[in-house]
């Protein structure tokens, strides 16, 4: 889903909607969610840009 978000593929797209379902992913373990999460925190897209959120465990709290 976060995906389907992040390039609107068959929603609005929407880089917020994208990052909370890459938290979600991420939290279960899916290493392509953590990287894309960590991605959007580095560039600051959907998400406040912040070096000390790519620490996952601060970003998903």
């Amino acid at each position: 889903m976060g995906l389907d978000y992040a390039m609107g593929r068959g929603l609005n797209q929407n880089d917020v909607q994208a990052n909370s379902w890459y938290g979600k992913a991420a939290q279960q373990g899916h290493l392509s969610a953590e990287i894309n999460l960590a991605t959007d925190c580095y560039v600051g897209r959907g998400i406040e840009q912040s070096y000390a959120h790519l620490n996952l465990d601060d970003a998903l709290a």
